[in-house]
C-alpha cells in the first residue's frame, strides 16, 4: 500500500483552500490494496463498487486534523480518490455534522437513506436516525472544566452539579461561551429550556449570570484561559478539556460531569441524497462507524467520546462523575435557539445584568 507522502499533501490542501475550497487527499494505486479489515467482511461487493466509481467528496464539519487524517486513510485501504471540502456543493457525503442539522437536512429531502451494517455497533439508538438517513460517529459531553490548582489556593470546593454554580463563592470565577455562537453556551441554553427539571429553565441562566464574569466568542477563547489563572471555572466540552490536559500539558485542570445531567451533543454521518458516487457514499458510511475511522480522532488531538462499542481504548484524563450522570440529548432540531437567545438576552437585561459587548463577546 502506497503512503501518501505528508508534504504533499499539506501543499494540496493549502493550494486547494486558496483556489476551489477543495483538498484533495492524493493518488493511490487500488490493485495494491486487496485485503481490507475484519470489520469490512461481507462488504465485497459493496468496495467493488465503491472501487468502480473511483473517486469521493466529502463534505467534512469535523476538525481539519481529524479530517484530513480520515480521508487519507479511506483512500488509502480502498484505492479511492477522495477530495474533501468545507461546503456542501457537490459533495457526496456529510461527515461530522450535528444529529440536528442532519436531521433537519434529512426532512428537506437533501439526505439518502442507508442500511449500514456497521450500526450494530452503536451504542445507543439515540446515535442513529431510525430510518438510516444519518448515523452518530462521536459525542461531545458538557460539564465543568476547573482549575483545580486556583480552588485550592482561594479553598473553594469545586462544582459538583449545576446548582451548585449559584453559590456565592463563585462569585465572578465562571466562563462560557456566549449563548449566541455555536458552542457550549448554546448547548447550555438548549439543556436548561428543553431540560427544566435538570436545570429550571431561563431563571437558572439568569440567576448564573451573577456568577459569571465572562461570554467568550467562542470555546476555543474559553479553553485557551483555564490554566492560566484567568478563568476559574468553565463551562465547557470534556474534550476540550482533555485537550488542554493532554496536549497542554495543563495538569491543574479537573474534568467534571454535572451529578444531575450532562448535556451532549452528537457529531454524525450521512450521504447526500444527489451522491454522484453512492457506492463510495455507503462505504464511507461503514467506514465512518468502524474502528478505522473512529480511532483515528484521538490519534489526531480530537478527544470526543465514541459511539460505538468497537473503538479502541484510549487513556485520557478522568472525568469525575461521569459514569453516573444522565447523559441529556437535545429534544429538538434547535430551530427555537435563536429564540430563546433573544428571549434569555431581553430577561438579563431587564434583571440589571450587563450584557454589553465587553461581557458577551463575539468575533
Amino acid at each position: 500500500m502506497k503512503k501518501i507522502v505528508a508534504f504533499l499533501l499539506a501543499g494540496c490542501l493549502a493550494l486547494s483552500l486558496t483556489a476551489c475550497g477543495q483538498e484533495p487527499a492524493g493518488q493511490t494505486d487500488p490493485a495494491e490494496e486487496t485485503v481490507y479489515p475484519a470489520c469490512f467482511d461481507g462488504m465485497e461487493d459493496l468496495i467493488a463498487a465503491a472501487r468502480a466509481e473511483g473517486a469521493l467528496t466529502v463534505y467534512g464539519s469535523c476538525e481539519e486534523s481529524y479530517l484530513t487524517a480520515a480521508c487519507q486513510h479511506f483512500q488509502e485501504l480502498f484505492g479511492i480518490t477522495v477530495t474533501y471540502q468545507r461546503t456542501a456543493a457537490g459533495a457526496d457525503v456529510w461527515f461530522g455534522g450535528s444529529a440536528e442539522n442532519c436531521r433537519a437536512a434529512a426532512e428537506a429531502g437533501q439526505l439518502m437513506a442507508y442500511s449500514a451494517a456497521n450500526a450494530v455497533h452503536l451504542t445507543d439508538s439515540a446515535y442513529r436516525d431510525d430510518d438510516g438517513y444519518w448515523y452518530g460517529i462521536r459525542r461531545s459531553v458538557l460539564g465543568f472544566i476547573v482549575d483545580g490548582s486556583m480552588l485550592r489556593r482561594m479553598e473553594i470546593d469545586a462544582p459538583a452539579d449545576w446548582a451548585d454554580l449559584l453559590e456565592l463563592p463563585y462569585q465572578e470565577l465562571i466562563w462560557t461561551s456566549n449563548y449566541a455562537a455555536d458552542g457550549a453556551g448554546r448547548l447550555l441554553l438548549r439543556a436548561a429550556m428543553q431540560q427544566p427539571e435538570a436545570f429550571g429553565g431561563r431563571d437558572y441562566l439568569v440567576s448564573l449570570d451573577e456568577n459569571m464574569a465572562l461570554y467568550t466568542a467562542s470555546d476555543a477563547e474559553m479553553v485557551r484561559c483555564l490554566g492560566t489563572g484567568e478563568c476559574v471555572i468553565g463551562i465547557g466540552f470534556l474534550h476540550d478539556g482533555m485537550a488542554r490536559i493532554t496536549d497542554d500539558n495543563c495538569t491543574g485542570l479537573r474534568l467534571i460531569a454535572p451529578a444531575s445531567g450532562a448535556p451532549q451533543k452528537v457529531d454524525a454521518a450521512a450521504i447526500f441524497q444527489d451522491a454522484a458516487h453512492p457506492s463510495a457514499a455507503k462505504l464511507w458510511t461503514e467506514y465512518a462507524l468502524s474502528p478505522e475511522c473512529v480511532d483515528l480522532a484521538a490519534q489526531n488531538g480530537c478527544y470526543q467520546y465514541p459511539v460505538i462499542d468497537n473503538a479502541a481504548s484510549v487513556s485520557l484524563p478522568a472525568v469525575i462523575g461521569l459514569g453516573s450522570a444522565p447523559l441529556l440529548l437535545p429534544e429538538d432540531d434547535g430551530s427555537e435557539v435563536d429564540t430563546w437567545v433573544d428571549e434569555l438576552m431581553a430577561a438579563l437585561t431587564e434583571a440589571g445584568a450587563d450584557t454589553g459587548a465587553d461581557r458577551f463577546l463575539t468575533d
